[in-house]
């Protein structure tokens, strides 16, 4: 795989406006002090209630993580728009496929966890990208059981990726994978796959020729 290097290149001419402090530009974050903008005893109380409904709504883990996903996409298309109202982060239109994966894996990413993406890398496939995180917020206080082994929680967080590209025009498919670590055998990361549809490939070779 081949780690993308991400971000647009050159100067954006902006407007300076005044920005106004609101819980809607809060990050969920641990600990105590100025840093801690959002509980993170609060978000695991009320990821456990919905992973614990979904599940019970659920009669496979396909169909969980089905579930999961279109709860995120909610998420993703109104996080979006409150990128654009705001103007936190980016709030301009990203026109190419790394200026979308430089969005998704900072400012986005910044915005739900507190951080960036630890990285991008592209797979052998044409037009197929991962967005890793070595320690996804929302796998960490989720015991899974043994008969259910591919659950993955951090499907919420494809849904999340879903409904922002959809939102842009980026049509894609996304999934949610844990890959194995190359800290250890027992080390894992979460990879978040986004395979671009390929009207979206054809577009953005003609924006980079």
């Amino acid at each position: 795989m081949t780690e993308v290097p991400t971000g647009a290149a050159g100067a954006q001419l902006q407007t300076p406006t005044m920005r106004v402090s609101s819980p809607l530009d809060k990050e969920i974050r641990g600990g105590s002090g100025k840093g801690s903008e959002v509980s993170l005893s609060a978000f695991a109380f009320l990821f456990s209630e919905l992973v614990q409904y979904t599940q019970s709504k659920s009669a496979s883990v396909q169909e969980f993580q089905q579930r999961l996903a279109e709860v995120g996409y909610a998420v993703g298309v109104r996080m979006l728009e409150l990128n654009s109202f705001t103007g936190k982060g980016s709030a301009k239109r990203e026109l190419t496929i790394l200026d979308m994966l430089g969005f998704l894996s900072g400012p986005l990413w910044r915005r739900l966890f507190g951080k960036k993406a630890d990285r991008v890398e592209q797979t052998v496939e044409s037009g197929e990208y991962i967005i890793c995180d070595d320690n996804i917020l929302v796998s960490q206080y989720i015991s899974t059981p043994n008969d259910k082994s591919g659950l993955n929680c951090a499907s919420l967080v494809a849904g999340i990726v879903q409904g922002v590209l959809d939102s842009s025009e980026f049509n894609a498919t996304v999934v949610a994978h844990n890959m194995q670590s190359d800290t250890g055998p027992k080390a894992s990361r979460t990879g978040i796959f986004i395979r671009f549809d390929e009207d979206v490939l054809a577009r953005n070779a003609k924006m980079t020729s």
